[in-house]
């Protein structure tokens, strides 16, 4: 104890006498924050530690933070539970909950590097590599500010540097939607502008300009603004930089998902140091070593939990005959089959369906998604960490979007409608459609091709069906399989929902409720 306040009493020396020698600070790499934010180089190391950043949301501890925000308890999954649970669930989705909290400060970290990066560069002229950092660090500002405007709709906007000599004068209040948006234009604008195609290092884990359209059409639905959406979706069918794979399967096959289809990646590797890896494949697997009979196994996707899973209603939008994603993306439980024979039940035999009790189906061998079924990248079966890349955006997106725009300026018989429509629809299978397109057709489309990939809440949150279809349709009654039922996504669900609550220590650290109020129907 002696100790630490004679360290404290040299601090305090220090600071109140003020000694020059000791304050003087010397860099011997030069590597500082004035280097980063003054220099061309020093802006796009600046950057790439921001996809660091960003990326952080998918590892490890934070897997099931992203997992729990892929689809968010609505209309097509349902979920057994681990971390996260409250999107699920809305049984404690409160202004107190730590996810709330994290994902908030997560992307306002990002607004705020971004912001540096973005006022240095206006400060330099304007070479490639400040052209190349400038059109990033928008597209890193403009998907925060979107990712916060879809969740909290309350939001406070900045576009200053905080420094010690601005940060006693902030001023927080509500920020006008129509401003956020005009933001989030103007960055993607910049960004489209400034970035290329494509990346030298042709790696998909950086934005391009393709990045910053995909992002802007999806902006564009949201203000149906349908002209400024078919024009980024035409541009980027246009340019030949993207292609649906041929099959289904092939989109989430492997470890390098950095394929034609795939506009924006998460990568992983264990050589080029992915870090901790994630906990995607845990979540999506069932965790079928409780199945007696069944250990963990490499060729079944290793470790896994079984949290996550699509729901009958998912199951029930496609021809299970005919549609190649029934079959490439989803396992059903009877195909789960005995293949240890030093360990297979009493009269059992190799190759025979699995079987297990109505209260270990849910964890163990419920219907599952294979978009994260991981068998490649895993050293033992024991290991958490998997190193498969995670897709962000990829075309099929794109593509219904497209769709969606064209029929609703110009009505479901419009060519271009049906042609962005039949896109994904062909691939799958099925026949090439030529009625008339509507809504529901593209609100099913979407269902079945981009489950369990974070489009769905955003998607049906703007076409105003969120309450009603979750409603209806949210988690899983019981079945003969199931011991109970998983209906709290229908039953918890309240008005209020459609946005979080606001972090409220975030509200208390910008002067209370009475200068930055809380979301409606949460307590204040």
């Amino acid at each position: 104890m002696k100790k630490f306040n004679y360290i404290i009493l040299s601090l305090s020396a220090v600071i109140l006498f003020g000694c020059e020698d000791y304050l003087k600070e010397e860099s011997k790499n030069k590597v500082t924050q004035e280097y980063l934010i003054s220099t061309p180089t020093g802006l796009l190391q600046e950057c790439i530690a921001l996809y660091n950043v960003d990326r952080a949301r998918v590892p490890d501890a934070e897997s099931s933070l992203y997992a729990s925000l892929m689809d968010r308890g609505c209309d097509i999954d349902v979920f057994r539970g681990g971390g996260g649970a409250t999107f699920f669930r809305y049984d404690n989705l409160l202004p107190t909950n730590g996810d709330v909290g994290t994902f908030w400060r997560h992307q306002y970290r990002l607004i705020g590097k971004a912001n540096e990066i973005i006022a240095g560069a206006k400060n330099m002229e304007l070479d490639d590599d400040v052209k190349r950092a400038l059109g990033e660090a928008s597209v890193f500002r403009a998907r925060a500010y979107f990712n916060l405007l879809i969740r909290f709709g309350r939001l406070y906007l900045t576009t200053e540097p905080v420094t010690a000599d601005n940060i006693g004068q902030l001023k927080f209040a509500p920020a006008n939607t129509d401003d956020v948006l005009k933001l989030i234009y103007d960055d993607l604008d910049v960004a489209i502008e400034y970035l290329n195609w494509k990346n030298q290092e042709d790696y998909l884990g950086r934005f391009t300009r393709g990045v910053a359209k995909h992002i802007k059409a999806k902006v564009a639905m949201w203000r149906s603004d349908w002209d400024e959406a078919i024009k980024q979706v035409d541009d980027i069918d246009a340019s030949g930089t993207y292609s649906l794979l041929s099959e289904p399967q092939t989109v989430f096959e492997g470890a390098d998902l950095m394929h034609k289809e795939a506009i924006f990646v998460y990568q992983f590797s264990r050589e080029r140091g992915g870090g901790a890896g994630h906990r995607m494949s845990l979540i999506y697997n069932p965790n079928y070593s409780k199945i007696p009979g069944f250990r963990w196994d490499l060729s079944l996707g290793g470790y896994a939990w079984g949290r996550s899973y699509p729901n009958a209603y998912l199951l029930s939008l496609y021809n299970k005959d005919k549609d190649k994603r029934y079959k490439q993306w989803i396992k059903l439980p009877s195909q789960w089959v005995y293949q240890f024979a030093d360990i297979l039940p009493a009269g059992k035999k190799l190759g025979d369906p699995a079987t297990v009790s109505n209260t270990l189906f849910m964890e163990t061998m419920h219907t599952s998604t294979l978009k994260y079924y991981d068998k490649w990248t895993q050293l033992s079966a024991s290991e958490t960490a998997s190193y498969k890349d995670v897709i962000v955006y990829r075309l099929a997106e794109t593509y219904l979007l497209g769709a969606e725009a064209y029929m609703r300026k110009s009505g479901g018989s419009n060519e271009k409608a049906l042609y962005y429509y039949n896109k994904t629809w062909v691939r799958a299978g099925n026949e090439k459609f030529t009625g008339v397109l509507t809504e529901q057709m593209i609100m099913d489309e979407h269902a079945r091709e981009l489950n369990f990939e974070g489009q769905r809440f955003e998607f049906l949150k703007r076409i105003g069906k969120f309450l009603s279809q979750t409603r209806t349709y949210g988690g899983e009654t019981k079945a003969d399989a199931i011991s109970a039922d998983y209906l709290q996504p229908r039953n918890n669900l309240k008005d209020y929902h459609i946005v979080w609550p606001i972090p409220q220590d975030e509200i208390d650290q910008m002067g209370g409720n009475t200068v930055f109020p809380q979301n409606p129907g949460y307590i204040q």
